[in-house]
């Protein structure tokens, strides 16, 4: 028999797991499927995708005091970093170069984000314990993933 009481500890210790999880560190891009025909179907130019492909970006997860995550980019061409907080509309820049009005909902080990711009993207960034970070990218009906790995 399930009392009142067990229903309430449990929901209170998963809030806390879902809260603790640490989504923090430097993840390394290991594998790529589907990433040139992402970038044809959002209109990459040709030159911007032969670089894009060659590049092995590293992505730099923090979390300050306040709450607010940011999301650094690195590669051997640019640093591109965003802030922003869970489940709040803020404005930033592509690595393409464009604004975007965008918005990051956090659910457990998930970061569900879109960004709408002249492409709407949506972005689906599921962790997991072993330290993995896959990164599904949709734009214009063609998706691509990208996995990385925390180091």
């Amino acid at each position: 028999m399930i009392l009142p009481c067990n229903i309430i500890v449990f929901v209170f210790l998963w809030i806390n797991f879902a809260e603790s999880f640490d989504f923090t560190g430097r993840y390394k891009l290991v594998k790529s499927d589907n990433y040139n025909e992402f970038l044809i179907a959002i209109g990459i130019p040709y030159y911007k995708r032969s670089v894009a492909l060659r590049l092995k970006p590293e992505q730099v997860i923090s979390k300050a005091d306040d709450g607010t995550y940011s999301l650094r980019t690195i590669t051997q061409l640019y640093d591109n970093e965003v802030k922003f907080r869970d489940g709040v509309q803020t404005k930033w820049e592509r690595p393409d170069g464009e604004i975007t009005t965008s918005v990051v909902n956090i659910n457990d080990k998930k970061w569900l984000e879109k960004q709408l711009g002249r492409t709407t993207i949506n972005v689906e960034r599921d962790f997991n314990q072993d330290g993995m970070m896959t990164v599904k990218l949709t734009g214009n009906g063609v998706t691509t993933t990208r996995t990385y790995k925390k180091i």
